[in-house]
């Protein structure tokens, strides 16, 4: 990729209201959004607050419970990361970040960055969550735009 290249809206991603999106493409009913505190790990150098999907998604063999992390489209502040989480120490010193109780995402708008341009296959899809809904309040993060770069892409 040049450091000329603009993606195009419609061919290397196209936005969405997630609720539609996870209903139409995903097939996942009733889906519920919880905030995660991902910490690096082998498979990525940066800690991130995704959301995590839950839900179940219909398929031939029924009704099955399905489960998925987005990743963010910005990087988080230290504000982002104490508006949504409780931070508990343990007694080794490690610091564990869990959702507090009065977050509860109604919405997320996605980005849907796809893997074959203008192909949409939900199966392989990159899903980016832009903003969120709480309580009728919008949450977005307020880092820069993030870069998501796995261990083993390639060079």
């Amino acid at each position: 990729m040049t450091a000329n290249f603009i993606p195009e809206r419609g061919i290397d991603f196209d936005d969405f209201i997630g609720t539609t999106y996870f209903e139409k493409s995903l097939k996942i009913n009733a889906p519920q959004m919880i905030p995660v505190f991902c910490g690096k790990n082998d498979n990525h150098d940066d800690d991130f607050i995704g959301i995590r999907l839950s839900g179940y998604a219909d398929t031939e063999r029924g009704s099955i419970q399905t489960s998925r992390v987005l990743y963010p489209a910005k990087e988080f502040t230290k504000a982002d990361l104490e508006r949504l989480f409780d931070a508990v120490t343990t007694e080794d010193g490690k610091v564990h970040y869990h959702p507090k109780s009065s977050v509860s995402f109604d919405e997320v708008y996605i980005r849907v960055c796809y893997k074959t341009p203008g192909q949409p296959n939900p199966a392989v899809d990159n899903i980016k969550w832009v903003a969120a809904v709480d309580g009728g309040e919008a949450i977005v993060l307020h880092g820069d735009r993030r870069v998501y770069n796995p261990k083993d892409a390639e060079e």
